[in-house]
Formats: C-alpha cells, sequence, structure tokens
C-alpha cells in the first residue's frame, strides 16, 4: 500500500532574539579639525584592497577576531595612507579646542588657533610655553627650518613600504607621515581588533553579504571605511631643546617650561575626497598608459587590435606624480574586468580581464584621480572575431 500525505493544519510560532553588539562613537573633547580630508581608499578600496579584517572564530562563537590584511594588498594601500596624511599635515587645521590655543586670550583672532600646516602648530605651541604667546616668535631664528623638518617627507622611502626605513625616520627630521602610517600596519592583532569593533560597533551593516562566522573559519571579511567616517590619529609634540647663538643672550627661556611629557595633538580626520581646505592635496598624478594582452595585440593603422580567441587583456598606468586613490576607465571595455587596482610598489596601478566580445576602434579614457587633483590619458583599440 502507498504511503499517505497529511496535513494536520496545525501551527505554533517561534520567537527568537538577535543580540547585536553595539559601541558608542568615540569621543575626543579636544582636537584638532583638520581641512583636508584622507581618501577612503587608504583604509578600504574593496574587499580585495583592505588594510585591515576580521572573522567570527570557530572556538568563540559570538567573538571576533581581527588582523592585519596582508592578502588585500595593505603594503600599497599604506603608501596611499602615508601619502594622504602628508596632505594633512600640510593642510590647515583648527586647534581652538586644544591646548593652549583653547586659551581664552586667544579667543579674539583666529590665526591664533587655525594654522596651515601642523609644523606652525607645534612652533606656535613652543612659542607659548617658552614666550608667553603663539605668536611671540620674533626671538626665534629658524622659525621656517623648524617647520620645514616637521613637514619633511622622504618621498623616495615613501614610493614602497619598508617597515625599517618607515620606523627609522627620525624626530628631528620628523617623516610624520611614514611613522604614522608605519603605527598602524604595526598594530597588534587586539588593537587591531578595538578598531573592528568601533565600526562594527556603530554599523553592523559591514558585517553583512560575506560568510564571516564559523562555517567557514578561514574566510575573513575586510573591514569597510566608508566616505564621511572620522578617525582620529596623535601627534605628541615633546620639550623642545633650546640652543642659543651667542654667548650675549642674558634670558635664555628653559625648556622645562613646556609640559615635560608633552602635547598630545589628536588630529580629526574626515574621509573621503580632498575638500581643497588651506593646504591643497599635493602634486596631481602623472601617467603613462600602457597595454597589451596574451597576443600583445597587432597595430593595424594606428590601432591595437585583439583577437577574440586570445581571451586577456591587461591595462596599466605608470605614475610619476602625486598619489592615485582610484581609477575608472570609460567607456568600459568588452568583458570581464576587474577594477583598476594599485599595483606593490605604490605608484604602478592595473587593469584586466577577458574579452567577451567584439569592439569595433574605441577611444578609452583613463582617468586617475588622487588628493591632488585628476589627470587623463587615452589609448585605442579594438577587438575582432
Amino acid at each position: 500500500m502507498p504511503p499517505v500525505v497529511v496535513n494536520l493544519g496545525i501551527q505554533v510560532d517561534a520567537n527568537g532574539e538577535i543580540t547585536v553588539f553595539g559601541q558608542q562613537p568615540e569621543v575626543v573633547s579636544e582636537y584638532v579639525d583638520c581641512s583636508v580630508n584622507l581618501p577612503t581608499s587608504a583604509l578600504y578600496m574593496d574587499s580585495n584592497n583592505a588594510l585591515f579584517e576580521f572573522w567570527e572564530p570557530s572556538d568563540a562563537i559570538g567573538t571576533r577576531k581581527a588582523t592585519h590584511a596582508p592578502g588585500r594588498n595593505n603594503t600599497s594601500l599604506a603608501v596611499t595612507l602615508a601619502s594622504g596624511l602628508q596632505s594633512i599635515l600640510e593642510g590647515e587645521m583648527d586647534a581652538s579646542t586644544s591646548i593652549p590655543f583653547s586659551n581664552s586670550k586667544y579667543a579674539s583672532e583666529s590665526a591664533y588657533r587655525v594654522f596651515n600646516n601642523v609644523g606652525r602648530l607645534a612652533l606656535s605651541s613652543y612659542a607659548h610655553y617658552l614666550f608667553g604667546h603663539v605668536a611671540a616668535t620674533a626671538a626665534i631664528t629658524n622659525d621656517q627650518d623648524f617647520m620645514d623638518k616637521f613637514l619633511a617627507y622622504d618621498t623616495g622611502a615613501a614610493s614602497a613600504y619598508d617597515a625599517t626605513s618607515w620606523a627609522a625616520s627620525s624626530e628631528s627630521q620628523a617623516n610624520l607621515s611614514l611613522r604614522l602610517a608605519d603605527a598602524v600596519l604595526k598594530k597588534t592583532d587586539e588593537e587591531v581588533l578595538t578598531i573592528v569593533e568601533q565600526v562594527l560597533g556603530q554599523d553592523a551593516s559591514r558585517a553583512k553579504d560575506q560568510d564571516n562566522n564559523e562555517l567557514s573559519p578561514d574566510v575573513r571579511q575586510a573591514l569597510e571605511f566608508k566616505d564621511g567616517d572620522v578617525i582620529y590619529f596623535t601627534v605628541r609634540v615633546q620639550q623642545p631643546s633650546v640652543t642659543v647663538t651667542n654667548g650675549a643672550q642674558q634670558n635664555v627661556p628653559a625648556p622645562s617650561l613646556f609640559t615635560g611629557d608633552g602635547i598630545s595633538y589628536n588630529l580629526k580626520v574626515t574621509l573621503g575626497g580632498s575638500s581643497g581646505g588651506g593646504g591643497g592635496g599635493g602634486a596631481a598624478p602623472s601617467i603613462t598608459v600602457g597595454y597589451g594582452g596574451w597576443d600583445n595585440g597587432a597595430d593595424i593603422d594606428g590601432v591595437r587590435t585583439y583577437s577574440l580567441s586570445s581571451g586577456f587583456m591587461s591595462v596599466w598606468l605608470t605614475n610619476t606624480g602625486g598619489p592615485i586613490t582610484s581609477v575608472s576607465v570609460s567607456p568600459a571595455l568588452p568583458g570581464n574586468f576587474n577594477p583598476f587596482g594599485p599595483l606593490m610598489d605604490g605608484l604602478s596601478w592595473a587593469y584586466n580581464g577577458t574579452f567577451n566580445d567584439t569592439a569595433t576602434a574605441t577611444t578609452y579614457t583613463i582617468t586617475a584621480t588622487g588628493p591632488g587633483g585628476s589627470v587623463s590619458g587615452t589609448f585605442t583599440a579594438a577587438i575582432t572575431a
């Protein structure tokens, strides 16, 4: 006899409770508001290019682990980070809520609180403690040299991340941006987890759309940052040395007038394209466009022509100018092409993929954008059957 199938027509309801952890935004009451933004791509470009990653471990369900993301080109992003930080340090900053600039005697004049770069801020801080006023710099003879050293940036070292040379940058010849970026890449897993939980604790949607739990314990998710996010980093100005140019000076200000442990200035930075502000974004990129494929194409009447059967094409940019944070191509190439992404030298970018259709001779425009502006280049290609 065949079995019967019966619906009993009854129902019970069940309701589960999901607890999502939350964390209040970081509150920093004394900060320096920076007018130049940091490119978001310095921290997160896409799932393949990110500084940090996180996951739920299989042996501790309900918790999170985090680490750096070496498989996601994090050292290339570090080059963008250092360059972006340098633009910020060279840009206008408002220190109205930070000591000593929050002192009431500086309230009447914005020039006592708003500075055109971090070197001027540091010099004004020293002037306050040594000479009693942020603008009392007439007796200081090395103003420009002081500020130049604070803004020093080793462009040769900055072209590719090197843990030894970036960390070895001296405090006297500041290279602040290299040392800050190096410190980010040397954060411990516990410190990275603190960052991850600050992000996810405020926006759980950044843990969506990917397996990141114990079902696949080796699958990790890139930590996403977005335009408009705010980050803080700190520059501590320490007690200065004071040198007299000759022995005639009878009243040398004592370095101890400056607070012994130094003053930590918390620089508040918004993620996104450079706002222009007071500091500019540095030099614009300068690109040379190259392209090729498995058969490298053939030049026919000045047009690089590929056969559909070759199946592969690569476009690359060699950059000799300012940093690149994003690259676009218009119109889109016919096929499945990966987005432009930085190569390990931090300067060149590449775009590659496979054809899926033929195309008549078309001129493609590639636009490279960075904190210092945008620049475009073109190439012409055709795809035959």
